[in-house]
């Protein structure tokens, strides 16, 4: 942003030439006068930049320094519209361009979509369309409240959405609904099978009938509730089991852990790019854009102004240390991981849990949780009927 102000203010470069030019820059910053790209030609003469005013203000203290200055070059708006005064063609054609830019930017010139690859492109198009929203509409004071509330009752897909103008740019981000198993049909004759091995403490069989009682222990697909009821009179009935079994299970699990962890060391080293953004066009308001190191962390904060984007990115190196840890701290790091593995596999409550591991080698050790957990076993399956029975 200051480039931006130097630029509308208007700036020069200059050549010092004397033999007190660390003096006459000492003088310039005790009076917060800004220098920049500042490079020493020989041991008698250095060039920067400085504003105008600046330079006007610097002429005095190079009169006291012995110092001589020089303008090579005179930049900002002001030689921009002297230069363009002289070009009237050049002039018109400028003003036509800026016009168009400024007409342009009132335009919805692309739609994104974050996070919709579960649903067709299509259907939310439609659906911002509805808003008068969509590529090559004019850009308007929409609700946008309102249009996510739309997408979320148009589509059952859809959990969560929202919609929002970044210049140009319409950005639409969707969450997936996650749903649940599709059940089957009560019309389909079922069993409940255990879908693990487990011991049965408390079993309710509202349509079937139980097969094991409280105190069983159960292998894998092993039915729990039966849909088949046979009758001496009337022949085999088929029924759409349901039920409740809650059962102890026994989950084993392990994974390698290392003995050491990588952290982030900030060096104190960081790069600040800031660009104006327009509909068609980035420009840049720091002159040097290369980063002179690898691993970095990006801040990027964004202020709209109608048209244009200014965007400002702090980029702040730091180094890799690699940290050694104990054996314990290393096996609750593991116990944690494997904890969350099991809670996103279903297992709903663990009742108790050992935890053992074993050395594999100086940096690395194998952990492994016995858990004991409590957690719905039924899971419906569907009765295959033979040929006779049909």
């Amino acid at each position: 942003m200051i480039r931006l102000y130097q630029f509308l203010r208007g700036y020069v470069r200059v050549e010092a030439e004397g033999l007190h030019l660390e003096k006459l820059l000492n003088l310039a910053m005790a009076n917060r006068i800004y220098l920049w790209e500042v490079k020493r030609l020989n041991e008698q003469k250095i060039s920067f930049y400085v504003s105008n005013r600046g330079y006007r203000m610097m002429e005095d203290y190079a009169y006291k320094t012995g110092s001589k200055l020089c303008i090579v070059t005179k930049k900002g708006a002001e030689v921009v519209w002297k230069t363009t005064k002289k070009r009237k063609v050049f002039a018109v054609l400028s003003f036509v361009v800026i016009g168009a830019i400024l007409a342009a930017s009132s335009f919805i010139w692309t739609v994104e979509i974050e996070g919709g690859e579960f649903i067709e492109r299509d259907k939310i198009i439609s659906t911002l369309s509805t808003f008068g929203l969509g590529v090559g509409k004019f850009r308007k004071n929409v609700d946008f409240t309102q249009v996510s509330n739309q997408l979320i009752q148009d589509y059952d897909e859809i959990l969560w959405a929202n919609a929002e103008f970044h210049g140009t740019r319409l950005l639409v981000t969707v969450v997936p609904r996650i749903r649940p198993p599709e059940r089957i049909s009560k019309e389909i004759p079922t069993n409940i099978v255990a879908k693990k091995d487990g011991f049965i403490k408390e079993i309710k069989a509202e349509n079937g009938d139980a097969m094991v009682r409280p105190g069983d222990t159960v292998v894998k697909d092993q039915i729990l509730i039966s849909g088949l009821i046979p009758s001496p009179t009337v022949g085999s009935r088929y029924l759409h089991s349901i039920g409740e079994i809650r059962a102890i299970t026994w989950e084993e699990r392990s994974m390698e852990q290392k003995l050491y962890r990588y952290e982030k060391v900030p060096t104190g080293k960081e790069s600040i790019h800031r660009e104006v953004i327009l509909p068609f066009l980035k420009i840049p308001l720091d002159f040097r854009q290369s980063i002179d190191f690898y691993n970095y962390d990006s801040i990027i904060k964004e202020k709209n102004f109608l048209f244009l984007t200014y965007r400002e990115t702090n980029r702040r190196e730091y180094t890799l240390a690699k940290q050694a840890i104990t054996v314990e701290q290393a096996v609750e790091s593991a116990t944690a991981c494997l904890a969350e593995q099991m809670a996103k596999d279903g297992i709903e409550q663990v009742i108790s849990q050992k935890v053992s591991f074993d050395r594999i080698d100086e940096e690395t050790v194998l952990v492994t949780m016995l858990a004991e957990c409590e957690e719905e076993l039924g899971i419906p399956r569907e009765i295959i009927k033979s040929a006779d029975t049909q």
